[in-house]
């Protein structure tokens, strides 16, 4: 579509060589018949020759030349077997262009209009003010969306067309709502009891031949044996022992006078847990000397499919073993993502492995344990050898010469001591004399 600017092209803002400073606005007009997006873009070069380029886009929503609604009485839900009636306004948008050629399409019946073809002048032509009323009917027999089209054209043969659904839901024939008791959850090998009440909607027809059948029932199904008449409800009753959780689904079945079989099921699950939990015990050194502290630090979480209560951690040779942390809602509950801490400090004399048992249930009393080991190395310090030193008291003496022979003698060296005395006695050579060999 042509796109014209302000001023011809020329610049609203200094007009100076063409050079837009202040921007320039644009226009352009287009005639639109359904809803329309549309992207412009704009682009320019500055003095350098270097490209610039923008894009922005607008939706337009063009209202339908035509409209209907469509309506269903009754709107359900229905017994099998219910005659509905469905109508349909037919108008035009306001400001709408006046239409000729009214057509209305169900398929499911072939509506018939109601008070005329033309409820407004009698002219043919549907305009802005007025509503045309179709209507047709259905006997439904279960649940059922149809949807109605209307079309119409204007002066210049441009067709309109729009079009409305409607679900009206029917009941089924025979109805079976199933319970258990206990409803869960349940430790495995709980007795559970299955009950099947079976009962017709209100103005269904009434049936004989009332089957009901369970595959996971491990008793016979008891119930009554005469047909029910509306209103009524029938009661049956079967028996499991559970080991796991289980989903089971009833089917109940029945026929009316004309012999048109109807069903209707439920299910209903029981679950049985499968509790779970783990310990990791850690200690704060591999390796101590005798007499040494060890803080033990224990981690237990849950690995099961449900939350654990009355959770503990004793150590056979650590106690008490208390617990720090990891209840982040605080509801005194194991969390299947929590990880709750625990602690203890002892003394050790020797290597010890000593044991962690953690210990839990699930809300059906199912007891659940995890254990965990840990062994410090104790060393033992070894003795040191204690050497006796004994103080000495040494007194020299000034020796006086005694000559014997070639010899001098030096009488003697006192050494006094806590340990015992000791005295020696040495030969020195005299001066200038040599030892004879």
């Amino acid at each position: 579509m042509p796109v014209r600017g302000q001023r011809a092209g020329r610049d609203p803002g200094n007009d100076v060589r063409g050079w837009s400073r202040r921007g320039r606005t644009y226009s352009c007009t287009s005639t639109l018949k359904q809803t329309t997006e549309n992207t412009v873009t704009a682009t320019g070069e500055d003095k350098d020759g270097q490209k610039a380029t923008d894009t922005d886009s607008k939706t337009v929503k063009v209202l339908p030349g035509i409209q209907v609604v469509k309506s269903a009485a009754p709107a359900g839900p229905v017994a099998p077997g219910t005659e509905v009636t469905y109508t349909f306004a037919v108008s035009i948008p306001q400001g709408g262009n006046p239409l000729t050629g009214i057509d209305v399409k169900d398929p499911n019946a072939s509506p018939r209009s109601a008070g005329g073809q033309d409820p407004g002048n009698d002219d043919a032509w549907l305009e802005s003010g007025e509503v045309w009323t179709y209507s047709c009917t259905s006997t439904l027999k279960q649940t059922t969306e149809n949807t109605v089209t209307a079309t119409g054209e204007d002066k210049d043969g441009q067709k309109a067309t729009d079009t409305d659904s409607k679900t009206v839901k029917v009941l089924p024939g025979i109805q079976v709502v199933k319970s258990a008791a206990p409803a869960g959850p349940v430790a495995p090998g709980t007795e559970v009891t299955y009950t099947f009440a079976v009962s017709i909607p209100q103005g269904s027809n009434p049936l004989t031949g009332i089957d009901v059948k369970d595959p996971k029932c491990q008793s016979a199904i008891s119930g009554p044996v005469k047909d029910p008449g509306t209103g009524e409800t029938w009661t049956y009753t079967c028996s499991a022992t559970l080991e796991e959780t289980t989903t089971n689904t009833v089917i109940a079945t029945g026929k009316d006078e004309a012999g048109t079989v109807v069903d209707d099921q439920d299910e209903v699950t029981v679950k049985v847990p499968k509790p779970g939990m783990k310990v990791v015990k850690t200690a704060s050194a591999s390796s101590v000397t005798v007499g040494e502290s060890v803080t033990y630090t224990y981690e237990v979480s849950n690995t099961g499919d449900t939350e654990l209560l009355n959770v503990k951690v004793t150590d056979d040779k650590c106690a008490p073993v208390d617990y720090t942390s990891g209840d982040a809602d605080n509801n005194g509950k194991l969390g299947l993502k929590e990880v709750w801490t625990f602690t203890c400090t002892t003394t050790l004399q020797v290597t010890t492995e000593n044991t962690a048992l953690a210990t839990g249930r699930d809300n059906t009393g199912q007891e659940v344990t995890a254990t965990d080991s840990k062994t410090v190395t104790v060393t033992q310090v070894s003795p040191v050898a204690a050497k006796r030193i004994c103080p000495i008291t040494v007194t020299l003496v000034k020796p006086k010469p005694t000559k014997v022979g070639n010899r001098v003698i030096v009488k003697k060296i006192k050494t006094n001591s806590s340990c015992g005395k000791a005295q020696a006695r040495r030969a020195v050579p005299a001066a200038g004399q040599q030892r004879r060999r």
